[in-house]
Order: C-alpha cells, then sequence, then structure tokens
C-alpha cells in the first residue's frame, strides 16, 4: 500500500496530503538507529548498543517519522512493534546500512590495502 516496487525503485506513496513534512531528508543516523530497534524490539536497548541516550533515539525516530507517510512502529509496553510499512521499510534499510558500513570500513583503511569490488 505504501510501497511500491519499479525496477527495483523505491516509491513512497502518501496516504494523506500534506500528512508528512515536505522538503526534508533522511540521513543515515537515523536510519541506523530504526534498523537497531526494529531488530532488538526496544528503543532503550537500541540507544544503549549505539551509544546515545533514550531521548536522542527516540528525538531521531520522531524526525524520520516526520520524513515518512506512515508510522514504523506501535509502542507497546514490551517495546515496539513495526506497522506493516516499517517492516517493509526495514528490509529496504538493513541493506542500506549494510553498504554505509561497507564504505565507512573502506574509507578508513588504507587504499593500497583493499579494493573496491
Amino acid at each position: 500500500r505504501y510501497l511500491r516496487m519499479a525496477s527495483e525503485r523505491l516509491i513512497v506513496i502518501p496516504y494523506e496530503r500534506n500528512a508528512y513534512k515536505k522538503g526534508g531528508a533522511v540521513n543515515i543516523k537515523q536510519i541506523s538507529y530504526f534498523v537497531s530497534a526494529a531488530q532488538l524490539g526496544s528503543m532503550s536497548a537500541a540507544a544503549r548498543e549505539k551509544g546515545i541516550s533514550t531521548q536522542a533515539m527516540s528525538k531521531a525516530l520522531s524526525d524520520l517519522r516526520k520524513e515518512l507517510p506512515a508510522p514504523l512502529f506501535e509502542r507497546i509496553p514490551q517495546g515496539i512493534k513495526l506497522t506493516a510499512f516499517g517492516k517493509q521499510f526495514l528490509e529496504k534499510a538493513k541493506p542500506v546500512c549494510e553498504s554505509f558500513s561497507q564504505l565507512e570500513n573502506i574509507s578508513s583503511s588504507n587504499p593500497n590495502d583493499q579494493q573496491l569490488a
């Protein structure tokens, strides 16, 4: 409903006019925090893993939510539960984080030690 695949491109379709902030940007830190929270099922556990405060995690995920057309998760007593949109977003976000991590590793290594694949 919210996402459609078209030639391996992600298309976000708003469910309501002006439902989300236009013109903003999603950053890799927000995506990384979301992936951690989704995998751990808890914002506080993800904050501990990332070495930040729970408030900073909550703010980053709130800012991410403002950039998207639908909620990524619901808060439940045990932590968080992904919505259908959140599950779809997670499947696209995980490889982005993995690729970014590889880029960070390449950029911090000696250029003579590795070649780009």
